[in-house]
């Protein structure tokens, strides 16, 4: 699939990991398979290695796994993910069918930006389900998920500036 051309109506949304962050230009009503799949073909475009922060890029797009941030005014409260079994169940009105598990593992959510309540300029942390699994190996059956997202912080900036010899004005 082709990436989305920017147009007035486009966001922009940034994808988190790490220090790592890719900017996607989605239309409202794109599906977050499709989003997934264009970011995908973006990490694979920018690390030809296949590895990212230390994780391999999966095949799949349904794979990758995506969080929402719990409070985007104080980004210390976590992250939540947006789970594609949830969003199945709750999801937009759709004409209503029984489906088995099986269906919903096989079948990619259709459920769009616009119908999750995000908007333009949107931040999403992502991680891969393959280091879900690690994270489960190593754990003690914690509940609590690890986004490893890192935010710049003002102090950061700061220490950036001056380590690159520009010095701090006085007011």
């Amino acid at each position: 699939m082709a990436p989305t051309k920017p147009t007035p109506l486009t966001w922009t949304i940034r994808f988190k990991n790490g220090k790592s962050t890719i900017l996607l230009h989605v239309e409202p009503s794109q599906s977050l398979g499709s989003v997934k799949s264009e970011l995908l073909n973006a990490l694979r475009q920018r690390n030809p290695n296949g590895n990212l922060n230390g994780a391999a890029i999966p095949e799949q797009a349904n794979d990758v796994l995506l969080a929402r941030q719990i409070d985007s005014a104080n980004p210390d409260k976590g992250w939540t993910r947006l789970d594609e079994a949830d969003l199945l169940e709750e999801g937009p009105a759709t004409k209503k069918r029984k489906t088995s598990e099986k269906d919903n593992k096989n079948r990619s959510v259709d459920t769009n930006f616009k119908s999750l309540g995000l908007n333009d300029g949107a931040v999403l942390a992502f991680k891969f389900a393959n280091e879900e699994e690690e994270e489960e190996d190593e754990g003690l059956g914690l509940e609590d998920e690890n986004w490893n997202v890192e935010l710049p912080a003002y102090d950061d900036a700061l220490a950036a500036g001056l380590m690159n010899g520009e010095e701090e004005e006085s007011p």
